[in-house]
């Protein structure tokens, strides 16, 4: 009887963990397209309140205002820092849109990477293909600040855990004042 790895076939289809991060980007890609796609189609009326609002404070900005004293929102700044150049190019929706994907495939592949490097290649793989797959139940698809606090606060861990300088805590430090800075 032949043991695992004996078989000739097995290592022609063993992927490499480059080739796992490939294949975790395309279908994290693919997934979240999918998403966009059904958004845009979609347009959830709703969802537009908090990216109006957002998008408000970047037209002000824009204009040579001063965020909290031309236009008050009880956000913190990053986030519409972040849209000042989306909304230059009057691409506001589509852009804002792109954007959080963006985020959230960023997102998915630090999970994937944590999870690789903790439990292994699967588990990394299954754990970033379930929050990219839960997204819309948590409005996560959305211009909402979430995505892009998330985004910083998984590199903040990424640095945390797994970089191996002496200054991994001042990185992770910083990442995380990032990620306030959104929410």
């Amino acid at each position: 009887r032949e043991r695992l790895g004996d078989h000739p076939m097995d290592n022609k289809f063993r992927l490499s963990d480059n080739g796992y991060f490939w294949v975790a980007f395309l279908v994290y890609g693919f997934i979240l397209a999918a998403f966009l796609a059904l958004l845009v189609l979609k347009g959830y009326a709703w969802a537009k309140y908090d990216a109006g609002r957002f998008y408000e404070m970047a037209d002000v900005i824009l204009k040579g205002g001063t965020p909290y004293v031309d236009f008050k929102d009880p956000k913190p700044p990053l986030i519409f820092f972040t849209l000042v150049p989306i909304s230059y190019f009057h691409a506001q929706l589509a852009g804002g849109y792109l954007l959080v994907a963006l985020c959230n495939l960023a997102s998915a592949l630090l999970i994937f990477l944590i999870g690789r490097r903790l439990y292994g290649r699967l588990a990394g793989l299954l754990a970033g293909l379930l929050f990219v797959v839960n997204l819309p139940f948590i409005e996560g698809i959305f211009i909402f600040t979430e995505p892009f606090s998330l985004l910083f606060l998984l590199a903040s861990a990424y640095a945390l855990l797994f970089w191996n300088t002496r200054h991994r805590f001042l990185a992770a430090g910083l990442l995380a004042g990032v990620a306030v800075g959104f929410k």
